[in-house]
């Protein structure tokens, strides 16, 4: 368990060091997510669902919660980017969501062996985490997907709605984000470069 600890530890400093070298490479205006929006509900569940109201309890909880939720920005991403075939995108996302099916799987194994262990907060998280990924690999094998349409539909109302309140408050919204054809297009269109008009023989 140590080894497995220190080489999940070793292996997310080494992902940390990647995305500072690549900083360059960083779509910010496709990178959507609001992520107030994952973190206040993981707040609000680890406090009404920790079993004991100590730190401890309650950031372990907040953690578990988290966890289900932490690659759902990446999600987004792959959903609007679905055009690209970017393999170290993929190789990421199937390292993380298959890390998480080996844990649900401690968890039957867990289950099995002693019918009282009991862990909520961890299955909750899980669930949630192996939903997504089901349906990212869903998507990417076969072209559809069951959660697409739905989560860039609520990203693009969060976004909407946080730009009013931004107008309201401050005077100003962000840089306008790249448009999505019908509310779920791709946004790795190009745009289209201006064609130059035939000048007009204004002599008569």
């Amino acid at each position: 368990l140590v080894v497995f600890k220190l080489t999940y530890m070793i292996t997310a400093c080494l992902v940390l060091a990647v995305f500072w070298k690549l900083d360059h490479t960083y779509e910010r205006k496709k990178d959507t997510c609001s992520l107030m929006v994952l973190l206040m509900p993981c707040v609000a569940a680890a406090l009404l669902l920790a079993q004991d109201y100590t730190i401890i309890e309650v950031m372990w909880s907040f953690s578990q919660f988290l966890e289900g939720v932490a690659m759902v920005p990446q999600y987004i991403f792959c959903y609007r980017d679905r055009g690209a075939k970017d393999f170290g995108v993929m190789l990421y996302v199937m390292s993380l969501g298959g890390y998480r099916v080996f844990y649900a799987a401690n968890w039957i194994y867990k289950k099995v062996q002693m019918p009282q262990y009991s862990d909520m907060q961890s299955w909750t998280g899980g669930v949630i985490e192996i939903s997504f990924f089901c349906d990212y690999l869903l998507s990417v094998f076969t072209g559809t997907s069951v959660l697409r349409a739905m989560v860039l539909k609520v990203d693009e109302k969060i976004n909407e709605l946080q730009d009013r309140v931004e107008l309201r408050v401050l005077g100003s919204s962000r840089p306008s984000r790249p448009q999505v054809e019908g509310g779920v297009g791709e946004l790795r269109k190009r745009r289209a470069v201006p064609t130059e008009e035939p000048a007009v023989d204004m002599d008569v």
